[in-house]
């Protein structure tokens, strides 16, 4: 019977220290990044640092996983035909991207997401009917940006991926954004285009996912198992009583 109350023991403590062993996150954001609280206007680029993952005795970092919006608001992409025979339909595109990457592993991929926030609309246009370049009346198609946003992830979990964010410092971000535009026309002839740049902003969050190491919750088991054994001797095997 003491075996077998002694296997039960040694099962619920591994359970239990299953549980322990249950992946855990630490979470740096959503940071907003608003060009010190105005919006971005062009292009943009700096850096960010986010604290490396303090490994230690049976923690270990399995997985970094780096989310970043972009917020695209207001400008313009309008078209003018310009030709005197041909007419047709066009497409417009406006928004914003924003590029952020991780620190660089010597051997590793590195961590790298682009979301892009645009919008675009379709619309008919007729032959060139003003000259000079207006951007007015039934020859010319324009849209104006709104609100537009986007939302991308990426994760890295291979060892030399993950070696940059393991430390007692800091790992370094970069970033870069720009606006973009778009446009296909069926006509044959260009046309004139005219844009005013929209605005934008990004947020990021840089999650650490990491577990206990299997040898530690090794030891931990045979420590409780020991333990258990060390009590049980101290026993009598009879009364139960204390040996003294």
């Amino acid at each position: 019977m003491r075996s077998t109350s002694g296997a039960v023991f040694v099962a619920a403590l591994v359970l239990g220290l299953s549980a322990v062993a249950q992946a855990d996150t630490i979470t740096y954001g959503p940071t907003l990044y608003n060009n010190g609280g105005a919006l971005y206007s062009g292009s943009s680029s700096g850096t960010f640092e986010v604290p490396q993952f303090l490994d230690g005795p049976g923690i270990t970092l399995t997985s970094v996983l780096l989310t970043v919006k972009v917020e695209s608001y207001d400008g313009e992409h309008a078209f003018d035909n310009n030709s005197w025979e041909w007419s047709g339909s066009v497409t417009l595109g406006i928004g914003a991207g924003v590029g952020v990457k991780g620190p660089d592993p010597v051997g590793g991929s590195r961590l790298t997401v682009y979301p892009e926030a645009t919008e675009t609309a379709t619309g008919s246009v007729a032959v060139d009917t003003g000259y000079p370049v207006d951007f007015i009346g039934p020859d010319a198609f324009s849209i104006t940006g709104h609100y537009a946003a986007s939302t991308l992830a990426d994760s890295r979990t291979a060892a030399l991926d993950l070696a940059p964010y393991i430390g007692a410092g800091n790992a370094t971000f970069e970033f870069y954004g720009n606006t973009s535009t778009a446009g296909t026309s069926s006509l044959g002839p260009a046309g004139a285009e005219r844009v005013t740049a929209p605005e934008y902003k990004f947020t990021t969050t840089v999650e650490y996912t990491f577990t206990p190491e299997p040898a530690t919750l090794s030891l931990l088991g045979l420590g409780g198992l020991l333990a258990m054994r060390r009590r049980k001797s101290l026993l009598s095997p009879r009364t139960g009583t204390m040996r003294f």
